[in-house]
């Protein structure tokens, strides 16, 4: 009496496993089809980066996200790329309007404020700390380990943001929004600080002789790299480097390939 019961149940679950099994090899297909781009990926940028250098405009960054994004998106249909499109341009175009809107200091005319913020530095540390710090470590011509830090660590101001994003999207879109918001907060907040207090950088205090002369060094670390056996990419960076009063002197000593 329960015998033709049983066989039914049986047929069910042969024919549930069989309905299955494509798709268990399918996502088993699709995930190594992703590692492999992955991979491909990475060699990819790592070329990009050898013969262009670091990216860091926000243009070039958003290409780069999103391609790495759509490798990770492999195999689950059209909609895990709108989704990354969707989620990503926006908040991209928020961060591009924060570019252009930097020019709103011009049009509101507020002073720039040089004398006062040294002031307050002399007031706070007994000094104007960028003088002191490279009256105590710069050493022009040539370029120590701690430069190649301060280097690296000045990059990743372009980098660290969009990276740690990348992986909470793929990771967790709840604590990505989240990540988001505050990024947008804290860029808008620096905006209206930006257009109400603008504050001069201390090159360009020195330039106006408000205090002792000194030297924009953010891109002097990559001198020292290029020196340790990475001549090729840390060559090409500089050359994209923002002119500074060094440049001329120092480009001399990156000349060693």
């Amino acid at each position: 009496m329960f015998k033709p019961r049983r066989a039914n149940a049986d047929r069910l679950a042969a024919t549930a496993r069989v309905s299955t099994e494509p798709q268990a090899v399918s996502r088993r297909n699709w995930v190594a089809i992703r590692r492999r781009a992955a991979l491909l990926y990475c060699l990819l940028l790592a070329l990009l980066v050898l013969l262009v250098g670091v990216p860091t405009d926000r243009a070039s960054l958003l290409l780069i996200i999103l391609a790495g994004l759509g490798v990770a998106s492999l195999g689950k249909g059209w909609g895990g790329y709108s989704r990354a499109l969707l989620d990503w341009l926006p908040f991209t175009l928020v961060l591009v309007v924060y570019d252009v809107s930097r020019g709103l200091a011009k049009w509101v005319a507020l002073p720039l404020h040089e004398g006062d913020v040294a002031a307050v530095d002399r007031t706070v540390f007994g000094v104007i700390p960028t003088v002191w710090l490279q009256d105590h470590l710069l050493r022009p011509g040539n370029p120590q380990w701690y430069d190649a830090v301060a280097t690296l660590v000045y990059t990743s101001h372009f980098l660290g943001t969009p990276i740690v994003a990348a992986v909470l999207w793929l990771r967790d879109r709840a604590l990505w929004v989240s990540f988001i918001a505050r990024v947008l907060v804290l860029s808008v907040a620096g905006l209206v600080t930006y257009v109400l207090f603008p504050a001069a950088p201390p090159w360009y205090a020195a330039r106006d002789g408000v205090i002792a002369p000194v030297i924009r060094a953010s891109a002097r670390g990559w001198i020292w790299l290029a020196r340790s056996r990475r001549c090729r990419l840390c060559t090409r960076r500089l050359r994209r480097s923002s002119p500074s009063p060094w440049r001329a002197d120092a480009a001399a000593g990156t000349d060693c390939c």
